[in-house]
């Protein structure tokens, strides 16, 4: 979606990064003798573009579904508790890619990150921002879609 939208906006700022929630375990992947990698409970994703000339901001929260096997291969490891669709299988099973669902506001996200996202606003502007919830993404053409990718219309 983001580089469906750099193909339409010319200019697409990307802002992702790791979410762990306060207060939950924190969960660790990685073989013995390897770096333990912690596994964060989500992903947030913020899109930053112009749209005729006036501001546009897309904040995402794409929650990871991990739970720790308790039997198996992966015992005692986090596993995936979703159900994964691969992009190239997504049109024979009917499946669509549901973005909406996961938009959230960024004061959701500067909660759950501790991170202040347009630090240069004053105060009165970034609540304006920090408050605001898109409540659709913006749609895209087909033709500014790769036929590469799960949302492009060749697929």
């Amino acid at each position: 979606y983001s580089a469906a939208l750099s193909n339409k906006y010319d200019d697409v700022w990307v802002i992702t990064g790791p979410v762990f929630y306060k207060g939950q375990p924190l969960k660790f992947i990685g073989d013995e003798g390897e770096i333990p990698i912690a596994v964060p409970d989500a992903l947030f994703k913020v899109l930053i573009f112009a749209i005729d000339g006036k501001l546009a901001i897309l904040p995402f929260l794409y929650e990871q579904y991990v739970t720790i096997a308790t039997s198996g291969k992966y015992i005692g490891k986090p596993v995936s508790r979703g159900n994964w669709v691969k992009c190239s299988s997504s049109k024979k099973q009917n499946h669509s890619y549901d973005k909406k669902r996961h938009l959230v506001s960024i004061g959701a996200l500067e909660k759950l990150t501790g991170l202040r996202f347009f630090p240069n606003y004053d105060a009165e502007t970034h609540q304006q921002v920090a408050s605001y919830k898109p409540s659709d993404i913006i749609p895209v053409e087909d033709k500014y879609w790769s036929s590469r990718y799960c949302m492009g219309a060749s697929l």
